[in-house]
């Protein structure tokens, strides 16, 4: 099985952006104590596979991410880029709205930085990631994460590694000939 990153846009055209906590109790209609709370699982999650991860954080359009990481696929360092973005980001050690974190990030992963800049300055990539936003749009997903396993098997949400390894050997197994059965 290869491992494809797909664009997927939370926040297409946030004005601004703005710290996590605030956003989610704003999203949800609730309190920062409430959406704390709430995020509190995903937290625990992370922890429990030994990633960092802070609410501490701030949150904004994602469109300039997700054009970097379609350059970043074209050198082949997608998944490399990808992993440095989400551990520092839900670590709370780095914006990856800043054009600067994006270049250094990127050159870090293998991308040079003149490419990456041209990338942020222009429209490189944009209609990648609206092609595939739309994608995920006319499938019904609706958030992030959010996992397809061989054509037929999905996983949403933030989930353990244990579901993950199952999800993985269900998918497995239905692309070695097995059926894919109720509950799977």
């Amino acid at each position: 099985m290869e491992l494809v990153l797909r664009s997927f846009e939370l926040n297409p055209g946030m004005p601004a952006a703005m710290p996590v906590p605030e956003y989610l109790a704003e999203k949800f209609a609730g309190t920062v104590e409430r959406a704390l709370a709430a995020d509190g699982r995903v937290a625990e999650l992370a922890r429990a596979d030994g990633l960092p991860y802070t609410s501490q954080r701030l949150i904004a359009d994602s469109f300039d991410v997700h054009r970097v990481l379609h350059l970043a696929r074209t050198h082949g360092v997608a998944t490399v880029m990808f992993r440095e973005l989400q551990r520092g980001y839900f670590g709370g050690e780095l914006n990856p709205f800043d054009p600067r974190t994006l270049v250094r990030v990127a050159e870090e992963a293998g991308v040079p930085a003149g490419e990456t800049e041209s990338v942020l300055s222009g429209d490189g990539y944009a209609d990648s990631v609206r092609e595939e936003t739309t994608n995920a749009s006319n499938l019904g997903i609706t958030g992030v994460p959010f996992t397809v396993l061989g054509g037929v098997y999905a996983v949403a949400g933030a989930q353990s590694v244990e579901v993950y390894a199952e999800a993985i050997q269900k998918a497995l197994a239905v692309e070695q000939g097995a059926p894919l059965t109720d509950g799977a």
